[in-house]
């Protein structure tokens, strides 16, 4: 499975801090909050490699799209990683990972949610507020190396509508 190109790094680009989006978006100056930019790498899934994680969580309906059943996923220099959303993180405030978690901090292209509707398929979305898209195409390249990777891709209803 491919490693982000450097054509594909461009059009979902650029690499940035946590936050970094969001606050080009609002003004303020974000901080993680406690416990947030702990490092959870290592138990991150590299979808870069494979397609789904041993013991994967599918959708039990096409939509509502639940918690349980939620990964977050980041792209950033080495591919595409996910965790479930419901990994605890005792040491953080809200008591689950969150995209930080999956970055230990660093700086990472994209983030989102995503389900798996089967191995293959997944619906994602771009809702991360630390590693947010900014537009349509970056959204369009994060589909498209989701599709690289060998995933079948849907996004979820309004998945795009946060930036109209």
């Amino acid at each position: 499975m491919p490693l982000p190109s450097e054509a594909t790094k461009t059009r979902i680009g650029p690499l940035q801090k946590p936050f970094a989006r969001l606050n080009a978006r609002d003004g303020t100056d974000k901080k993680p909050e406690r416990g947030e930019s702990l490092d959870f790498t290592g138990t991150n899934y590299d979808a870069t490699k494979d397609d789904a994680p041993k013991g994967f969580k599918k959708v039990s309906k096409v939509g509502p799209w639940g918690k349980p059943d939620r990964y977050l996923w980041i792209v950033n220099e080495d591919g595409l990683f996910l965790q479930l959303e419901s990994t605890p993180n005792l040491k953080a405030k809200r008591k689950c990972i969150c995209h930080t978690n999956l970055t230990a901090g660093k700086k990472a292209y994209q983030g989102g949610e995503l389900w798996f509707v089967s191995r293959h398929e997944v619906v994602i979305n771009y809702s991360s507020g630390r590693f947010g898209a900014d537009a349509d195409d970056q959204m369009d390249a994060v589909v498209a190396y989701f599709k690289k990777v060998g995933y079948t891709v849907r996004e979820t209803d309004g998945a795009r509508d946060y930036l109209r």
